[in-house]
């Protein structure tokens, strides 16, 4: 099972937004009162694949709990710093920027998020389709939703 971590140059500070029927949804808004637990906003959702809109203000996975997940997941931090957990003792910090592709039943949790700033995460979650010449990790330009 392979696990990757990558850093994005591309990550600004302005707002990115998508219009639609003249209401702006804007991805680094963070409500003036947010819940005690994380905020979850699905974003889109397709047959293929769901995309969310995580806001994380210092909470973590519960003592003793695990993803394991059924579907692929791509998040990207936005904003904040965070670090995640793999089965095996593993850690990855990731910054602003920084995004995580974790394939389904990859066991982790979430150890840290940034309370100021806000963690913001945008997920992906869907099944990651790849050529059978890609069994040893997956490729760029072999990766589909």
């Amino acid at each position: 099972m392979r696990i990757s971590i990558g850093k994005s140059q591309a990550c600004g500070d302005k707002y990115m937004e998508k219009k639609t029927g003249g209401e702006a949804r804007i991805l680094f808004h963070i409500p003036g009162r947010l819940p005690e637990e994380e905020l979850f906003e699905e974003l889109l959702k397709t047959s293929a694949f769901r995309v969310e809109r995580i806001v994380s203000t210092g909470q973590v996975s519960p003592p003793g709990f695990w993803y394991d997940q059924e579907e692929d997941e791509w998040a990207a931090l936005l904003q904040g710093e965070a670090e995640l957990e793999f089965e095996g003792g593993r850690t990855e910090k990731l910054q602003k920027g920084e995004w995580a592709f974790l394939p389904a039943r990859a066991r982790h949790r979430v150890v840290y998020t940034s309370a100021d700033p806000p963690c913001i995460w945008l997920a992906v979650f869907g099944r990651v389709k790849t050529s059978p010449r890609a069994s040893h990790g997956l490729k760029r330009e072999e990766r589909s939703w």
